[in-house]
């Protein structure tokens, strides 16, 4: 125990020793680092010796480094904004890529691709429109020969021929109205065993209303369907019973129907022709009477 106390004491004041001896020795001699620690290193060892000696113990191995290896140059510092940079970002959704807008699409070769036809909607305009709101138009027609029937006897009519005039407003393609015509027609027959003459005259008034069709921005189909009030004459003579005249008038109920094409030949001028059928109420001993006229109007559009 005593020994050991012994060989510490030494270890101790070698220690405490040593600097001062060196710092003695080398004085205020200036070396560099390296040198420095070589010095230190071979004093350390040589002082091992000398207390392997006292104690008979090994003295100290100097230890040898390893080598060292070569270490890959460091990258040069960047700029903190730089690592910045060089940080991931937040990661961005998948978008699901559009197809381009002149792009064809793919179709496989068993499917047969139709393209769907176009449609398109014509927006025709209407007789309002092409013609005017107002219409007025005068008219001339023909009568086709028709029976009068008195007192059960039938009288043969001849070509008759009226006149008059129409008008009307538009709305749209619909239209309505009044008409205003003078109707004069002769027949002649058998009155028992003497020869008999007659005349028809009416005059009436009728509310009419229609729809035009057109065919082109020209020409239109016009149907017009009406119901009136008018004057009714029917007379008669028999010349062998001293001219023997009777005169009988009332008053009568028509309605009429008719249909017909007007053509627009200028920008407010348009002819017209048709057909109506006309129905006359009767007239004391005269029976109801059917009427056919063929119709040529001239009318002004505005």
């Amino acid at each position: 125990m005593n020994l050991s106390s012994y060989r510490i004491k030494i270890l101790l004041g070698i220690f405490i020793v040593s600097p001062l001896l060196l710092w003695r020795s080398y004085g205020t001699q200036e070396v560099d680092r390296d040198e420095f620690f070589k010095r230190m290193e071979a004093r350390a060892m040589s002082l091992s010796k000398k207390m392997a000696g006292f104690s008979g113990t090994e003295p100290i191995q100097l230890i040898t480094p390893k080598k060292e290896s070569s270490t890959s140059s460091l990258p040069e510092r960047q700029a903190p904004q730089q690592y910045y940079n060089a940080l991931p970002g937040p990661s961005e959704p998948k978008q699901e890529s559009l197809p381009a807008l002149n792009s064809t699409p793919t179709v496989p070769p068993s499917v047969v691709y139709e393209e769907p036809e176009a449609s398109y909607y014509e927006i025709k305009p209407t007789s309002e429109e092409l013609k005017g709101a107002f219409q007025f138009r005068p008219f001339v027609a023909l009568q086709t020969p028709s029976k009068t029937i008195i007192a059960n006897q039938s009288l043969t009519g001849k070509v008759g021929f009226a006149l008059g005039l129409s008008a009307s407003r538009r709305i749209g393609n619909w239209m309505g109205g009044f008409r205003l015509g003078y109707l004069l027609s002769e027949y002649s027959g058998k009155f028992g065993p003497d020869d008999c003459f007659g005349e028809l005259e009416f005059l009436s008034i009728t509310t009419q209303f229609g729809y035009t069709v057109h065919l082109s921005e020209k020409l239109s189909i016009d149907s017009t369907f009406g119901l009136g009030y008018g004057s009714r004459r029917n007379d008669y003579f028999i010349p062998i019973q001293n001219n023997h005249f009777k005169t009988d008038s009332d008053s009568s109920f028509t309605f009429d129907l008719g249909l017909g094409l007007d053509y627009k030949f200028s920008d407010v001028m348009s002819a017209y022709l048709g057909y109506r059928l006309m129905g006359v109420s009767d007239n004391g001993p005269y029976d109801r009477m059917t009427l056919h006229l063929f119709e040529l109007g001239l009318g002004a559009n505005f």
